[in-house]
């Protein structure tokens, strides 16, 4: 006996036909896609619903879904959409939230989205004081960054800026895919390389909430006082570096703070700045004025082993004894350090681990990894 005939399956032409629309707008409709007003995508999905029309086979793909149907319903750019996906810097929190809501809304299908692969890192120092021709603490670091880069087959680019530079314009013609900005920088700097909307991380600096890796300078200020009280020196001098700068900031709060640890009462007037700071005169202008004092030092804790190194050349020049006379450390470990006569206590940051971590921390930046600061450990070294 012959089977009845079964209703034949409706069409998207049928369905068309039956809401008053075109092929065209049923597909958009049936595929979740933009193009469409919410009354129309209602209609047509009544529509296909009353004629039983199969909707099981059908799947919106990242061929039938772009980047424009995304940004068109999440209200933003195309380069959002696709910086939002990729999980790259340039788009706020609520942002990507909005763009991946809407692509799961689309049916967008972000498993074969693959994250651009590094290649070029951009060093930035600023023009001056931080320059790697005069700065002995810098060289190493930018040094460890490099070693980094070529074991990771990275392209290093660097370069010196000031704010009177387009930075965006050399950012452009460096044609860099991610940051590391090391040693002091103007607020205005920073924040124009923000703008720049690359991967960023500091290096010896701490700006608002940016990624950074600093040496433990609390620390070891601290270390290096508390070391000269258990010496014996009561009358301990700080020749200080250029206060705005955190690195500063910091070796200056963990002097103060060995001295009240050691209950020791705080002298203002043997907190010197060293000025001007570009020249070694500096820091023996600064240490005349202690000098000067009705109660001199009998220590000077420098904020940098070049400070010490002046400060030790001046004091020998008077006649005085180094540390029986008068004590001195300094801080940063550089090369030369130990081959002073005597040579110079002082406090080492592994310059060379600033700079490898540096490069990590932005290499899990660009990758989407949760990560916080790293503080690196210090050591007294005392000879």
């Amino acid at each position: 006996m012959s089977q009845p005939p079964t209703d034949p399956k409706p069409t998207v032409r049928e369905v068309a036909k039956r809401a008053g629309v075109s092929v065209g707008t049923v597909s958009k409709a049936l595929n979740q896609q933009l193009g469409i007003s919410e009354e129309i995508r209602a209609r047509v999905l009544e529509v296909a619903a009353e004629l039983g029309y199969d909707r099981q086979n059908l799947r919106p793909s990242e061929s039938r879904i772009g980047l424009t149907d995304i940004a068109q319903r999440a209200g933003v750019s195309v380069g959002s959409v696709s910086r939002a996906l990729k999980n790259t810097t340039g788009v706020s929190t609520e942002t990507r939230q909005r763009v991946l809501a809407a692509a799961e809304q689309l049916g967008y299908d972000t498993n074969n989205l693959r994250q651009p692969q590094l290649e070029r890192i951009g060093v930035l120092i600023q023009r001056g004081l931080n320059a790697l021709a005069t700065n002995l603490f810098y060289a190493p670091v930018v040094h460890g960054i490099e070693m980094a880069c070529r074991q990771r087959q990275l392209v290093m680019s660097y370069a010196s800026i000031s704010p009177n530079d387009d930075i965006a314009e050399l950012i452009a013609y460096h044609q860099v895919d991610a940051l590391l900005m090391v040693g002091y920088f103007e607020p205005e700097i920073i924040e124009k390389v923000i703008a720049s909307e690359k991967i960023l991380v500091l290096v010896d600096h701490v700006y608002g909430d940016l990624t950074s890796v600093n040496g433990d300078n609390f620390r070891g200020a601290w270390q290096a006082v508390s070391h000269l009280i258990q010496a014996g020196c009561r009358r301990i001098a700080f020749i200080s570096g250029p206060p705005q700068h955190p690195s500063i900031k910091e070796r200056l709060r963990g002097y103060r703070q060995a001295l009240a640890d050691a209950h020791l009462v705080h002298r203002a007037d043997l907190e010197i700045y060293r000025e001007p700071l570009e020249l070694a005169d500096g820091a023996r202008v600064a240490l005349h004025k202690l000098f000067k004092l009705s109660e001199p030092p009998d220590a000077v804790f420098a904020y940098n082993d070049e400070t010490a190194a002046v400060v030790m050349q001046r004091c020998l020049e008077q006649g005085l004894r180094i540390p029986e006379d008068i004590a001195i450390v300094g801080f940063d470990d550089i090369a030369s350090a130990a081959y002073l006569q005597p040579p110079l206590s002082t406090v080492r940051i592994n310059k060379e681990t600033l700079g490898i971590k540096g490069l990590e921390l932005l290499l899990a930046k660009y990758h989407g990894e949760e990560i916080e600061s790293i503080i690196v450990p210090i050591e007294l070294v005392v000879r």
